[in-house]
């Protein structure tokens, strides 16, 4: 997937989200850069609407400030709108209906919830042992 975002920040956060789900190919861009696009078509693109308006065959989520309903795109489906804070739930569930994908439990998920319940028998370890002296 390619993400097409030019405030560093916000793209870099995007790749961070992603990357942790461990399902995705991805490539972040702060523009367009067509020298690359015969080397690599993406299954997808996240961007803002001037760089993603780039790739009308490909199914792309447009970042927006806030989704209204007469944003409908007449484009089969291919597009999605999602506001620039969405979780990141909502960002993969976006990506997998466009994909066409089932919602899978990843690793990411799991690791998370494994040092959460790590952090949490540790707190529970020290303060065992704190009542006990």
């Amino acid at each position: 997937m390619l993400i097409l975002v030019s405030h560093p920040g916000i793209g870099s956060g995007i790749e961070t989200l992603l990357r942790l789900e461990r399902r995705y190919e991805i490539r972040r861009q702060r523009a367009v850069d067509p020298s690359h696009e015969h080397d690599w078509r993406p299954d997808i693109v996240i961007g803002e609407t001037p760089m993603v308006a780039s790739f009308p065959q490909t199914p792309r989520i447009i970042l927006v400030g806030e989704v209204r309903p007469e944003r409908r795109s007449p484009d089969g489906g291919r597009t999605r709108w999602l506001r620039k804070d969405a979780s990141s739930a909502e960002l993969v569930a976006a990506i997998d209906e466009l994909l066409g994908r089932p919602g899978d439990p990843t690793i990411g998920r799991f690791v998370l919830a494994a040092f959460s319940a790590a952090a949490f028998l540790a707190l529970l370890a020290l303060l065992a042992r704190a009542l006990l002296r």
